[in-house]
Order: C-alpha cells, then structure tokens, then sequence
C-alpha cells in the first residue's frame, strides 16, 4: 500500500511538472505576440483617418491666359513658390482624361493630381440600369505630400504630364510632376487584360537631393 503510495505521489509530481512547463511555454509565447502585435499598430496609420484627412491647400486651376507680368518673372514666381517643381506648378489644367480599360473594367485618370476619377465595372450595373461606377470624382481626394528644398509640396496642386504607352497587351499611364527630362516624380499605373487589378507605383527618379 505504501509502495502504491510513493508511485502515486511520484505521478502527480511529474504531472505538475508538465503543466507548469506548458504554462510557463505558453505565458512565454503570448508576450511574444502581443509585443509582435504592438509593434504592428504603431507601425499602421489608422484607415479612417487617412480616408477622413481633408487637403487643406490652395487649388492651382490657372486660367488658359495669364496676367501682362513676362514670362520670366512669371517663372521666379513659381520658382519662390516651388523651388525644383516651378515648371510642373506652370501647368496649366486640363480636362483631358486618360483611361485604361479592357473586357472587365474601365479607369478613367486624370493629369490634375495624377489621380483616378472614375472606375466604371463593365459587365455590371445599377438597379435602374446605369454604368457601375465605384468612384466619384468630387467625393475622393488623393494626395502625397512631401518637402522639398525646405518647402512642403502637396501633388493635388500639379498637373501631372502624361504618357501612356503599351506593352504587349498591358496598358500603362505615366504620370509625371517633372523637374526636367532626367528628374520627375512619377505615378505609374498599369493593367492587364482581363484583369479588375490596376497596379500603381509612386517612383522618385532623380530626386536625391531637392
């Protein structure tokens, strides 16, 4: 019986054992997680705020004619404004649009801000039977903001060049806010046939240094 005991005894000793390792593994593990997941929250930008944030800034919708001032003093204008970016700032605004489009979707761009403007779903519609189109132009906003010799430049002020081109059967649109042939930043979009996915890439080509 007493030997029954001692085994017995022995047992639940070696069972505590197991169990405060797998506690002790498992508090172990959970810091780790929630450490991991602290870090990813200070890292994120709430969506809400991004959606919500409004672009306080002045729209640079120059009239198709400009004042008597010379054309060269016009430019120090823009200069003392824009710094690198005074010739993309002179854009004059336009209201040609781009789009890329196959069998599934159509994306309509536009150089004022080098921002997309329409989404129209081709082979849907609405309850009255109009065109899908999943945005609105004057309820979207998109901006990249950023500093430049010591002045912060908001890209929904610009007009953007455009340069569509093809490769193969995928479309692209280059949009650029250019400092010159060599030095411009570019938004890229892009879509393959077939495809509800459109690709954008932000690029700074030449930058370094402005």
């Amino acid at each position: 019986m007493l030997e029954q005991k001692k085994k017995t005894d022995f047992s639940s000793v070696i069972g505590f054992a197991l169990i405060g390792l797998v506690l002790f593994w498992y508090t172990n593990e959970q810091a780790k997680v929630e450490e991991v997941l602290k870090d990813k929250q200070e890292l994120m930008v709430p969506t809400s705020n991004v959606a919500k944030r409004k672009i306080e800034t002045t729209s640079l919708d120059f009239p198709k004619t400009f004042s008597n001032q010379s054309d060269s003093n016009r430019l120090d204008d823009f200069k003392e404004s824009y710094g690198a970016f005074a010739l993309a700032a002179s854009r004059v605004t336009s209201l040609d649009k781009y789009h890329l489009k196959n069998e599934l979707i159509d994306v309509e761009i536009s150089p004022k801000a080098g921002r997309v403007t329409s989404v129209i779903l081709n082979n849907y519609f609405t309850h009255d039977s109009l065109a899908l189109n999943l945005l609105r132009e004057d309820s979207s906003v998109f901006n990249l903001s950023f500093w430049s010799q010591n002045r912060r430049l908001e890209t929904s002020d610009f007009v953007f060049d455009a340069y569509p081109y093809q490769e193969g059967k995928k479309q692209f649109l280059s949009l650029r806010m250019t400092v010159d042939e060599d030095r411009y930043l570019e938004y890229l979009y892009s879509l393959e046939p077939e495809s509800y996915k459109v690709n954008f890439t932000i690029n700074f080509i030449g930058l370094d240094g402005l």
